[in-house]
């Protein structure tokens, strides 16, 4: 007899083996993108920094070296200077808030007898769904927050 064709256990048997591979596919996906997003609110607090280093290095007098405080340079002044690109939020593809996200900056002496400045940076990132933890320290939240 000329047998050609599977038979129902044989389909079954493959449907069921791709039905659990999509599953892994799709849960490794998700989580993939879920890092992604989480990565990405990161590399902002990674640019708020790098945008707070490019602000003061042409404007040395906003930071007081010694000053326990620090000063708090927004994120709306280093954009609307043109040092910080645009902040979207990822997943709900909105502006991050330029007027409550901002950067602490401390100078510091290396030595008390030096004249070499370190600089200290402390980010605060405000997105629709993202905070920095730094801005909730009470510490570092001397900065006067605006509802948009």
């Amino acid at each position: 007899m000329n047998k050609k064709g599977f038979t129902l256990v044989e389909l079954l048997a493959v449907m069921a083996l791709v039905a659990m591979l999509s599953g892994v596919a799709v849960a490794a996906t998700t989580k993939w993108i879920v890092k992604s997003k989480k990565d990405t609110f990161t590399n902002y607090e990674e640019n708020l920094q790098k945008a707070a280093e490019n602000y003061i290095s042409s404007r040395t007098d906003l930071v007081v070296p010694g000053d326990t405080a620090g000063t708090n340079i927004s994120a709306a002044d280093m954009h609307d200077s043109g040092v910080l690109e645009n902040l979207i939020d990822p997943i709900k593809k909105e502006p991050c808030s330029y007027k409550n996200s901002y950067v602490n900056v401390k100078g510091v002496y290396d030595t008390a007898d030096s004249y070499n400045i370190t600089y200290k940076y402390i980010t605060c990132l405000r997105c629709p769904n993202y905070t920095s933890e730094a801005c909730s320290n009470p510490v570092f939240s001397n900065i006067k927050i605006v509802d948009e």
